[in-house]
């Protein structure tokens, strides 16, 4: 192990929360006069960290309960200052809200965190325009699936220059391989297990002593008793055929077919009364105008790259990135001003938005001018 960069593991750290700045220490054990040294997993995470902010990719890292991957992460990013790190500490059962408080009080923005979700997204995606971030994201497996979406909308954003990381346990890495949204976006899946070479004893995190098992017993095993059991033994039951139920036999005289018979071709146009069928004015063009429904089984972000590739307002064409998880209402005309170019007013202690941006059929109607 090289012990020429040995740091103090006594120090603290500062994380965002849905409550506030709170500063927690390093290491859970909080040694007085402990100090780090680099070992081949330290490194070989620092070395992961660094391609993930060079490729401006998506990261996750693993490990079981006690390994020191809170303390290995929170290590490394203290020692790089150039990656301009935010970290987040969400709660448990976190909802998208706790995420845009967090991101509000870790990048230090004026006032309270605005009640309207695309004003805080506004906010929030300008501070993470330049420089480039990283996002570190603590206890990730805790994230509910719409807390990810709004980490996935923050991601692919264009005007946001960041690089996420997930720090997950090993138990629950399996939900985050199978969430699609992640599955197509992590470039590094790096998994952060315990030093071989220390003593099993000094794994044992937990207080107190290290009880070690007697050399007369086995694993899974009971403890002798003074006076055994006598050995119960159950007879076997016998194996018992199970019994499939025998199809009706048919009637005599038909004959018996293995697929029912094709039905007849239906004939073009609506020939029922609940089918739509629309109706046209007169002198108006019969032809529908092109619609075209992509969809995406993984969740691919070259879509999602194509689709704002395509955003040319002088063109005529919009790419709206709608705000994730809003309520019905406004907020669809809001995105469609914002793909405009142009943005709501902030609000602050002595104004707050005004009327119209509570009123869908008046936003509309800004909106449609």
């Amino acid at each position: 192990m090289n012990t020429t960069r040995a740091r103090r593991a006594t120090r603290t750290t500062p994380v965002a929360t849905a409550h506030g700045i709170v500063r927690f220490a390093r290491h859970h054990l909080s040694l007085t006069g402990a100090r780090t040294v680099h070992t081949p997993q330290v490194t070989a995470t620092a070395a992961a960290l660094q391609a993930t902010v060079t490729e401006q990719g998506l990261m996750c890292l693993a490990a079981p309960a006690g390994a020191g991957k809170t303390f290995t992460l929170h290590t490394v990013l203290d020692q790089h200052p150039a990656w301009h790190a935010v970290r987040l500490l969400p709660q448990p059962q976190a909802r998208p809200a706790d995420l845009r408080h967090s991101l509000h009080r870790a990048r230090d923005l004026p006032g309270r965190p605005p009640k309207d979700p695309g004003t805080s997204d506004d906010l929030i995606r300008h501070t993470l325009h330049h420089p480039l971030r990283l996002l570190a994201v603590d206890e990730a497996h805790q994230l509910s699936a719409s807390c990810l979406e709004y980490l996935r909308y923050l991601y692919d954003d264009p005007h946001t220059r960041i690089a996420l990381v997930l720090a997950s346990g090993s138990h629950r890495l399996r939900a985050l391989r199978t969430t699609a949204m992640l599955a197509s976006r992590v470039t590094c899946w790096h998994d952060l297990h315990r030093h071989p070479r220390l003593p099993p004893l000094l794994e044992d995190h937990r207080p107190g002593p290290a009880r070690r098992p007697r050399p007369e017993m086995g694993p899974r095993q009971l403890p002798p008793l003074g006076h055994p059991h006598p050995p119960r033994h159950h007879p076997a039951r016998p194996h018992r055929p199970r019994r499939t139920p025998c199809p009706p036999h048919p009637p005599p005289g038909d004959a018996v077919t293995p697929h029912p018979p094709p039905s007849p071709p239906r004939p073009e146009g609506p020939h029922h009364d609940s089918e739509w069928s629309p109706t046209w004015p007169p002198r108006r063009d019969l032809t529908l105008s092109p619609i075209t429904i992509v969809v995406t089984q993984r969740d691919e972000q070259d879509y999602m790259r194509l689709a704002f590739a395509a955003h040319q307002p002088r063109h005529g064409r919009l790419t709206v990135h709608p705000t994730p998880l809003a309520r019905n209402g406004p907020y669809l005309a809001h995105d469609l001003i914002r793909a405009l170019g142009k943005h709501l007013p902030l609000p602050d202690d002595d104004h707050d938005l005004p009327g119209w941006a509570t009123h869908t059929d008046r936003s509309w109607r800004i909106t449609a001018a």
